[in-house]
């Protein structure tokens, strides 16, 4: 057996519960969301009920695919995960969806870019990593999540 000192972090679980079956198990037993938080983040509320009661009831109502939990950036150093809108080609035509970055991977002046009106950060909506995910939508989530995978350098003893 080994021991990881860097394991893959929040998109590797994806491909983990991919390859061993697990989202297979879960709908043999009936289960049709999927609810993730980082055991690392003390900012995170373990089975946070508002936000699991709020993505339930407007994925029930809107057929989202996902929610993900979010709070704002105040400063441009501090480092969260961001979401923003991302344009990209599919099939040849212009599509719109959220992406998620590492805040390292944004230059600093990039990152300490300030909106016209009101002076937020521009890439304020920095992820606390809690996800909640429907089951039929989680195969195209981990495809999408797989594609754009890259690797936060991370310092672990």
């Amino acid at each position: 057996k080994e021991i990881w000192t860097g394991p893959g972090g929040h998109g590797k679980v994806f491909q983990a519960m991919t390859s061993m079956s697990i989202y297979s198990e879960m709908r043999v037993r009936g289960l049709h969301n999927l609810y993730i938080v980082p055991s690392d983040n003390l900012a995170s509320k373990i089975f946070d009920p508002k936000f699991i009661g709020y993505c339930h009831v407007v994925k029930a109502t809107e057929d989202r695919s996902a929610g993900i939990k979010l709070t704002e950036k105040l400063e441009p150093d501090e480092g969260f995960g961001l979401l923003f809108r991302n344009e990209r080609v599919r099939d040849g035509k212009k599509t719109h969806g959220p992406a998620l970055i590492e805040s390292c991977e944004i230059p600093l002046g990039d990152a300490a870019r300030k909106e016209p009106v009101g002076g937020q950060l521009y890439y304020r909506f920095a992820s606390l990593c809690e996800f909640y995910i429907g089951l039929k939508n989680v195969d195209r989530f981990e495809t999408a999540v797989g594609k754009q995978a890259h690797f936060k350098p991370k310092k672990v003893p």
